[in-house]
């Protein structure tokens, strides 16, 4: 199995997988979202509260904050402390607030979550925990899809009249000598546009089965490597304790 980096960002990453099958890459996606230890708050005490959001909507925006911490510390008694105190006027953002963990820290600092008029105060403790997509949203670090590479077959009912060509949303199609071919495949979304324009089996457009583009996307908590090595650990440990059931059979 071969992997490709392809573009990369702070906060997404697009990779190419040879030698994959959809299986299995559906595994890896949902192994990404469903089983990656992520730290959320899940505790959240409310000692004041006079802005006009309820105490469960403001404890429901801080679960939704995204937290960054080491993912070896992703143990089930593992857990941070935070607290957060501030007066109005003014927006209360994620960066208010603060804890003394080390190794941990508030992963997106511009996030509001209320806006307090003068007279105004929001003052909290609050509780992270590890914890994992499958049980809650807050605990994914992001999301991921992927779908197959596309293959073009152009037969001799094509007459390069180039209307293939203009119907592409996307302008993944060119003139290249005497046929028609990708001139960027990534950007291909397998719409069968250009199929459609054409006579009948003139173009054909369909999905490699064995090569694959996957887009991952980080809410900050991990970074997109960290998302998609952890997500292959966690495959490859569940598949050796699989291993080892069988062999108690």
């Amino acid at each position: 199995m071969d992997v490709k980096l392809l573009s990369e960002t702070k906060s997404s990453i697009k990779v190419q997988i040879d030698g994959a099958d959809a299986k299995f890459m559906n595994a890896l996606r949902r192994t990404m979202m469903n089983r990656v230890p992520v730290l959320a708050i899940e505790e959240v005490s409310i000692y004041e509260n006079s802005s006009v959001i309820f105490d469960e909507f403001l404890a429901h925006r801080l679960g939704m904050v995204p937290l960054r911490a080491e993912i070896s510390k992703g143990k089930d008694d593992t857990k941070a402390k935070f607290t957060l105190e501030k007066e109005g006027p003014g927006v209360v953002y994620s960066s208010d607030l603060k804890t003394k963990s080390p190794g941990v820290e508030v992963a997106d600092k511009k996030i509001p979550l209320v806006e307090l008029a003068k007279g105004q105060n929001v003052k909290l403790e609050a509780e992270a925990v590890f914890g994992y997509g499958k049980e809650h949203a807050k605990w994914q670090p992001g999301l991921a899809a992927y779908n197959e590479m596309p293959l073009i077959k152009v037969s001799k009912e094509c007459n390069l009249c180039k209307k293939c060509i203009k119907a592409c949303p996307k302008d993944v199609l060119d003139k290249k000598g005497e046929k028609i071919a990708f001139k960027n495949d990534y950007d291909c979304i397998l719409c069968g546009k250009c199929a459609d324009i054409c006579p009948k089996d003139a173009i054909r457009i369909t999905g490699d089965r064995e090569k694959f583009l996957m887009t991952i996307e980080s809410n900050g908590s991990l970074e997109p490597k960290e998302m998609l090595e952890a997500a292959l650990e966690s495959i490859g440990s569940r598949a050796e304790e699989l291993k080892k059931e069988i062999k108690k059979l």
